[in-house]
């Protein structure tokens, strides 16, 4: 559609890494063939996007607090309103949801190293996963300083 196109503040993040999927997915695609059907993938690629967020939730909650934690985390993640509505639309939300689950999964198993190759490693991807998701939304950051002040 063309008010798909109209020139508004993207998430860079989010269709950057949708490129990349694409690319590697369905290589070689014209910008016709690649323009046919991108709202729908849109709309899957945040769907998976979506389901890794519970599915990491649940296995954080699960490292750090044991199993039963891991399920209600999962479960509550799976029930969240917001996070299944945006999973259903070609949203940068899901995406947000899985980095931040991904930065903290990985910042937690840094913490446990406690030094060494592995730890700066951990922390390295949890920085990643966490720049990724600032450049994904912007609000992240104020939201963000508000939470840990």
């Amino acid at each position: 559609p063309e008010g798909f196109r109209a020139v508004r503040y993207n998430f860079t993040s989010y269709y950057s890494a949708l490129a990349v999927v694409e690319a590697v997915v369905r290589p070689g695609l014209s910008e016709g063939e690649a323009g046919a059907g991108r709202v729908a993938r849109l709309r899957f690629y945040s769907a998976c996007l979506g389901i890794l967020a519970v599915a990491g939730a649940g296995w954080l909650a699960a490292r750090l607090a044991g199993p039963p934690a891991g399920a209600a985390a999962a479960w509550l993640v799976a029930v969240n309103p917001l996070l299944v509505q945006d999973a259903l639309y070609a949203r940068p939300e899901a995406f947000l949801s899985a980095l931040l689950v991904a930065g903290a999964g990985l910042l937690a198993g840094a913490t446990e190293r406690r030094g060494g190759r592995g730890a700066w490693a951990g922390g390295a991807g949890a920085g990643l996963a966490t720049g990724l998701a600032g450049a994904c939304k912007f609000s992240l950051g104020p939201v963000g300083a508000c939470w840990l002040a």
